[in-house]
C-alpha cells in the first residue's frame, strides 16, 4: 500500500479506498472536521458495542448514532460514514469462565473501570 506523503496531498477518499483495497471489511469515518474529544468518546462508544459481537457494524453506527442524539442531545455521530462491512461481525469467542455482561440503559454494553 502506498500512501502520498505531503500533508497537502492528503486524500481520505484515496486513504479509505487504500484500506479496501488491501484488504479491510470496512472504513469508519466522519463526513466532516470532528472535535477530538467527541471522536475518541464515538470511537470507544462504537468499539464497546462492536466488539462484544452482537451486533452488525452497521447496527452499531446507527445504534451510537441514535444514543449521542436522543440521550445527550449531541447530532454529530450522525456525520459518521460505514463504507462497506455494514454487515461484518465479530465472532466472540466464549469460555464458561466469561463473566456476565451488563449494560446501560441506554442498550450500551457497561464498561468497568479500574480506579486504581
Amino acid at each position: 500500500m502506498q500512501l502520498r506523503g505531503a500533508e497537502d496531498d492528503f486524500d481520505a477518499v484515496s486513504l479509505g479506498s487504500a484500506l479496501i483495497r488491501e484488504g479491510a471489511k470496512g472504513v469508519l469515518a466522519p463526513q466532516i472536521e470532528m472535535p477530538q474529544t467527541f471522536a475518541a468518546e464515538y470511537a470507544l462508544q462504537f468499539l464497546i458495542r462492536y466488539l462484544s459481537g452482537h451486533e452488525t457494524a452497521g447496527q452499531v453506527v446507527h445504534a451510537v448514532a441514535r444514543h449521542f442524539a436522543e440521550n445527550l442531545h449531541n447530532p454529530l455521530g450522525f456525520t459518521y460514514a460505514l463504507h462497506y462491512g455494514m454487515d461484518a461481525r465479530l465472532e466472540r469467542a466464549t469460555s464458561p469462565a466469561d463473566p456476565q455482561e451488563s449494560t446501560t440503559p441506554d442498550g450500551l454494553p457497561s464498561i468497568e473501570r479500574n480506579s486504581s
